[in-house]
């Protein structure tokens, strides 16, 4: 797993990635067990862009009819240097090729814990 993830600024539709408070642990996830603030948000807006590296297609149908078969989901290498695993928008796995450019987009969705913004690629 990445040091860097998603936080709230989804309602800004803007990507900005929490990351390590040390620089020395920029590159590993470290596993709090004190409870002690690891993680900052430097407040540094990221291009929200990045390139494919993997992806996989799902034929079976784990989710019990909630998700069309067959269900693509993508490995994105962001700018910045992490991989983060999305979903494609727009394309899917007929229209995939290594390397090509990705941006970042949010889909509007709701669950029982009420609405939220998925973060999605789409062909940049």
């Amino acid at each position: 797993m990445s040091p860097h993830f998603l936080t709230s600024s989804a309602a800004r539709r803007t990507a900005r990635w929490q990351r390590q408070a040390r620089a020395d642990d920029s590159l590993q996830p470290r596993i709090n067990l004190l409870g002690e603030p690891d993680l900052v948000d430097q407040g540094r807006r990221d291009t929200g862009r990045g390139q494919l590296a993997s992806w996989c297609t799902f034929e079976y149908d784990y989710y019990k009819g909630a998700l069309p078969i067959p269900y693509d989901t993508i490995l994105v290498e962001l700018a910045e240097g992490p991989m983060f695993v999305s979903n494609p928008k727009g394309f899917t796995h007929r229209d995939l090729k290594i390397g090509m450019p990705l941006k970042l987009a949010f889909l509007d969705c709701e669950d029982a814990g009420g609405p939220f913004r998925l973060p999605v690629f789409e062909a940049a």
